[in-house]
């Protein structure tokens, strides 16, 4: 028996060293271990965070459900995929605004969210991003597994994904993107500083290497990604949007080709906006933005003749219901170019401030909740052609 243990541990050896890394990092990050309530704690109490997340994204609707549900109730909630997360709630002051965008991936999701919150805090105006994608059968059919939706649990990561994780993690240290140095075995990472040289807390691996994650108003901070493509580096995720391109090409997943848009997806968004009615929520939605390269390719392949049935189909249901629609599918319709944009699908901050501005100008609602005025200054004097705003 001695022997026998002795050789499973000689056996085992190999692999413990291999992957004491990555649990030093993931564990040091704080995505091994966290503590949702910590996080929704310093949000609400608007100490500086940046929580982000790479191999376990599971605790995000969680964060988000919980986090709108502890803080006073907000005039405005932005809603939707991350295609809504480049709203800041400095867009919106002096209303109160907060982000819950990463939450939706499919129609019925919405109605989910909003009937997940205490009555006491639905907003009083929701934006809502509607995917094209969602409207497409083939990306998504709207069977009962896309519709089913958890808000309220969320997973730890276990040694197992620690073990898939790991040459993801190597390659990090390897390219000087995160050193052992910098990661305290304490869960988080106090790396900065936020509002009046307050220490910002850095929480999850993406956080700590790729300064990637959401702040405490619920948006977005691409900061390495940023950083990359103001450089010009042909490293950042989907360069000259290389790989939206292929994607659009082959038809994959979100760029499933498509006819006609699914008449099921419309029925389905229909008890959201009556539930937004009868709760006297103001509901302006509309389709997020794509490069114009990418939707000019999509457009000129011939493969997806739904999109341009989207607006045509949509608007007429958002009027039934007294709320807005705007189509914003290119970043060139909110007033952009693609320099602007983050990747082949995803507008900067700079491409959002514009589409809200395009908004107001027609008369939009949240004229009562924006200073447009300074919304134009803003825009004259932006931080770099992604950036409208510091970090905090």
């Amino acid at each position: 028996m001695k022997r026998l243990l002795i050789k499973i541990t000689l056996l085992a050896a190999p692999y413990a060293l291999y992957l004491a890394l990555p649990f030093w990092m993931l564990l040091g990050t704080g995505e091994f271990r966290f503590n949702v309530d910590e996080m929704v704690g310093r949000a609400v109490s608007g100490t500086p965070q940046l929580v982000g997340f790479r191999f376990n994204e599971s605790p995000y609707k969680y964060l988000k459900l919980r986090t709108l549900s502890a803080l006073p109730r907000r005039d405005v909630v932005a809603l939707g995929s991350s295609r809504v997360l480049q709203f800041r709630d400095r867009m919106f002051t002096p209303a109160t605004f907060y982000n819950a965008g990463y939450t939706i991936t499919s129609i019925p999701h919405f109605l989910a969210f909003v009937s997940a919150l205490p009555e006491d805090r639905l907003p009083k105006t929701l934006i809502v991003g509607l995917d094209q994608w969602m409207f497409n059968k083939k990306a998504d059919s709207l069977d009962s597994a896309s519709a089913k939706v958890n808000f309220t649990t969320y997973e730890q990561m276990d040694f197992v994904s620690v073990f898939n994780a790991s040459d993801k993690i190597y390659k990090k240290v390897f390219d000087g993107s995160l050193r052992l140095g910098e990661v305290p075995p304490t869960g988080t990472a106090v790396c900065g500083k936020g509002a009046g040289a307050a220490p910002l807390t850095e929480v999850g691996f993406n956080a700590c290497a790729n300064k990637t994650g959401f702040l405490n108003d619920g948006s977005m901070h691409y900061g390495g990604q940023i950083e990359k493509l103001v450089a010009g580096d042909k490293s950042a995720d989907d360069y000259q949007f290389r790989n939206t391109l292929k994607k659009i090409e082959k038809g994959d997943t979100k760029f499933s080709h498509g006819d006609r848009i699914n008449p099921e997806a419309v029925r389905q968004l229909r008890p959201f906006l009556e539930f937004c009615r009868k709760k006297n929520i103001r509901v302006v939605a509309f389709l997020p933005p794509f490069s114009d390269t990418a939707y000019r390719a999509m457009l000129g392949s011939g493969k997806f003749q739904y999109l341009e049935q989207l607006a045509p189909a949509l608007a007429p249901v958002l009027q039934e219901y007294g709320h807005e629609f705007y189509d914003f599918s290119s970043v060139s319709r909110a007033g952009s170019t693609d320099l602007e944009a983050i990747d082949g699908f995803h507008g900067s901050e700079s491409v959002y401030l514009n589409m809200l501005i395009r908004m107001l100008e027609g008369g939009s609602a949240l004229n009562s909740v924006c200073d447009l005025k300074a919304l134009r200054e803003t825009a004259g004097h932006k931080k770099n052609r992604y950036l409208a705003y510091d970090m905090y």
